[in-house]
C-alpha cells in the first residue's frame, strides 16, 4: 500500500535517501582531500602529505562509486519486471521522477549562474 511521504516514508525511500546523502558527503570530503595540496615551503615532508592526500582521494572515490552502484542496483531490482527480484514499476517510476527533478534543479541553477555571470 502506498501512502504519502508525510504519512510515512517507505523503507526503500529512506534507504535511497540515506545512500544518496552519504554519497554527497563522501564526494564533498573527496573534494576537500583533493584540494589539500601542500607546498614544499610549508612542510618538509610535503611529498608524503601529497601522496597521503592522493590515497585518501582514491579511497573516497571508491566509496562514492560503491554507493552509486548500490543506488543503481536498487533501481534495477525495482524496474526489471521480467528478471528483477523485486519488480515494482511504481517504485522504479518514482526513482526516475526523483532523478528527473534533481536534473531539472541542476539545470535551473546552472542557467541562473550563467545568467549572473553574463550580467
Amino acid at each position: 500500500m502506498y501512502v504519502k511521504p508525510d504519512v510515512r516514508r517507505g523503507l526503500l525511500a529512506r534507504m535511497l535517501t540515506e545512500l544518496l546523502d552519504t554519497r554527497v558527503m563522501v564526494k564533498q570530503a573527496m573534494k576537500r582531500a583533493h584540494g589539500n595540496k601542500v607546498s614544499k615551503a610549508e612542510y618538509p615532508f610535503f611529498n608524503c602529505l601529497n601522496r597521503l592526500s592522493q590515497t585518501l582521494t582514491k579511497i573516497l572515490n571508491a566509496r562514492q562509486l560503491g554507493l552509486k552502484y548500490i543506488a543503481n542496483v536498487t533501481y534495477g531490482y525495482t524496474s526489471a519486471t521480467f528478471s528483477g527480484r523485486m519488480p515494482a514499476v511504481e517504485i522504479a517510476d518514482s526513482i526516475v521522477q526523483s532523478g528527473r527533478e534533481t536534473l531539472e534543479k541542476v539545470r535551473s541553477n546552472s542557467r541562473s549562474l550563467d545568467a549572473q555571470s553574463q550580467a
